[in-house]
């Protein structure tokens, strides 16, 4: 029998990281289910705040995505059009806080593709090892954002890639969690920044 013993700190938060990493990467075509999306948004003076609706999947409605007043801000820069063939959009997603944020957070933006406010492509599967991320009021930090140009089942639920998105006018969206040490995790969203794929 091998002896065992307690977790370190430094093993707890590793673990704790990889756990939040998976959790934003999901599993290629749709978020987690019951995950909140929303960072605790003000409620005025003494307010616990309120949470945003869950991250849509496949075929579901982008609103949730539409970002909202809180602790977190998003600014997307991407390009504004893609090539023919073209299977990924890559671009950048800085986070600026509102106030002291610490915690762990996967190194890449999960991206969301969407077309007449339905979402058409989810982010990109991961499983890289997450970054920390530690913001005093005014403070930013930037994230790659890869966002797939493939088409998710048009079916919630279903299995597989319907094949590439077909040329056209698409807003694209991105999203951020936050995991701090207690386990909590908050999620923040940026968009539509408009894409025009060839």
């Amino acid at each position: 029998m091998v002896p065992t013993r307690p977790w370190s700190a430094p093993e707890v938060r590793l673990l704790r990281l990889a756990v939040a990493a998976l959790l934003v990467a999901g599993t290629g075509c749709g978020p987690i289910r019951g995950r909140t999306s929303g960072v605790p948004e003000p409620t005025g003076p003494g307010g616990d705040g309120v949470s945003r609706p869950v991250l849509p999947a496949c075929g579901e409605s982008s609103r949730a995505l539409t970002p909202g007043g809180g602790l977190l801000t998003v600014a997307g820069d991407f390009p504004p059009a893609t090539r023919p063939g073209d299977t990924t959009v890559t671009g950048t997603v800085t986070v600026t806080a509102r106030a002291r944020v610490t915690g762990l957070s996967a190194p890449v933006a999960g991206v969301y593709v969407a077309r007449e406010g339905r979402v058409v492509a989810t982010p990109v599967a991961s499983d890289l090892i997450g970054v920390a991320v530690t913001l005093a009021p005014g403070a930013s930090q930037s994230f790659p954002a890869t966002g797939s140009l493939e088409a998710c089942p048009a079916t919630v639920g279903g299995g597989g890639n319907a094949g590439p998105l077909p040329p056209g006018r698409y807003d694209l969206f991105a999203a951020v969690t936050v995991t701090d040490d207690a386990g909590v995790s908050v999620t923040v969203t940026g968009g539509p920044w408009p894409l025009e794929v060839g």
